[in-house]
């Protein structure tokens, strides 16, 4: 007579097809936390570049960088008056090693606001896109 109940080798089919499951959700979320960052790093860009164009609005010029600023710099506190809530960006998703970048022509007519993606490509993101300074 048979006993009732699942044998040794049913049992490892069964816990590696649940860890291989385990797995390519781990790999999914991985992705989807790349994909969220990126977002953030857009919308913060997005942000900042309407405080410049207030900026210029008011002042006929963006604050000129002679070489690519870090935007947690004196270019934060240059705009940060014009910002109605004070939530300016220091830095990215990641922390201080993920440093948005802002640069100007030399006459503060043209910026641009840059920031490296983590799940896109290219991974270089540029705003506005197509300007070359």
């Amino acid at each position: 007579m048979r006993k009732k109940g699942f044998t040794l080798i049913e049992l490892l089919i069964v816990i590696a097809i649940i860890g291989i499951l385990a797995a390519m959700v781990v790999v999914s979320l991985g992705n989807a936390r790349k994909k969220a960052n990126d977002a953030v790093r857009k919308s913060d860009i997005k942000m900042v570049a309407g405080l410049l164009d207030a900026y210029k609005a008011e002042n006929n010029t963006v604050p000129i960088s002679a070489t690519a600023a870090n935007l947690d710099t004196d270019v934060l506190t240059l705009i940060a008056a014009t910002a109605q809530n004070g939530a300016i960006p220091t830095n990215g998703p990641l922390g201080a090693a993920d440093e948005y970048t802002y640069t100007t022509d030399a006459t503060g007519d043209a910026y641009l606001l840059g920031a490296t993606l983590e799940a896109e490509t290219p991974a270089a993101y540029q705003y506005p896109a197509g300007v070359t300074l």
